[in-house]
């Protein structure tokens, strides 16, 4: 579905990509994990065609992206939710039909998408709510409303759980995975929360200086004793008594001190 080939980026003149190459299965959730600041971002911006990559290329259903387009079934859900605080909830996700639609749609239409859009990540009723109204979470779902609502066929997602607790973080991972169901999308998930990743991810890449130097399905990808792989875990796990409650969460062994148990073969392999 994606194939991003030798891509290199840079700012200022500190490069960040640096001839990144990377195979996106269709239909899946690809997560890209790194830790903060390696560039993850910047990989998602030039994914989206927010900004224009210095050398290398990106293909599509083998189509290459032009320079400085922005495709109308590329969506993209960033870390801040990027609401507008002007606006209502109900205006902040049909503001996405607003804007990838070629004619003006009629407004009845508009406000039963974007009510399906709302019930759909739990947030029914409210559409009159400003986000100075909502917490972190709600903010948070009512962005991937404002996602879906258009029903893109690629969503990326900018560490979509950063700055949550536990149990929200949760709850949102959960509702990627159902919209990911729902829409037979092709997913792309950057983030250093391993728990996350864990929950809903289908193929992994490890993101670190500006390249990928492994990727690969769960099992293959965190059952390999890679070097960068194991450095990255062990860097980035957290202590038991943080993870969210749930059975399925609750079977993943996590660094404490330095005693650190492998991931259970049943976790890799759901």
């Amino acid at each position: 579905m994606i194939s991003v080939k030798n891509l290199w980026k840079s700012y200022e003149g500190n490069s960040v990509l640096r001839g990144l190459s990377l195979h996106i299965p269709a239909n899946r959730i690809t997560i890209i994990l790194g830790q903060s600041g390696v560039g993850k971002s910047v990989l998602l911006r030039q994914i989206a065609g927010l900004e224009i990559p210095d050398e290398g290329k990106i293909l599509i259903d083998n189509e290459p992206m032009r320079k400085g387009h922005s495709r109308k079934d590329v969506g993209m859900l960033f870390q801040s939710s990027a609401l507008f605080d002007s606006m209502t909830v109900e205006e902040n996700v049909a503001f996405a039909l607003h804007s990838h639609r070629d004619s003006a749609s009629d407004e009845g239409a508009i406000q039963k998408q974007v009510a399906d859009a709302l019930e759909n990540v739990q947030l029914a009723g409210f559409q009159k709510k400003y986000p100075s109204e909502l917490s972190g979470g709600q903010r948070r779902r009512v962005a991937l409303a404002r996602l879906i609502v258009y029903k893109p066929r690629i969503l990326l997602f900018d560490e979509p759980t950063t700055g949550l607790d536990p149990i929200t973080a949760q709850h949102i991972a959960s509702l990627i995975s159902s919209t990911q169901k729902s829409l037979h999308a092709t997913v792309v998930l950057v983030t250093h929360d391993i728990v996350t990743a864990l929950a809903i991810g289908d193929y992994f890449a490890l993101h670190q200086d500006g390249i990928i130097p492994f990727s690969g399905d769960k099992l293959n990808f965190f059952s390999q004793k890679e070097p960068l792989v194991e450095a990255f875990i062990q860097s980035a796990t957290l202590p038991s008594k943080e993870l969210p409650a749930a059975p399925r969460l609750a079977q993943v062994c996590y660094t404490v001190g330095e005693n650190r148990e492998r991931i259970p073969k049943e976790i890799l392999t759901s």
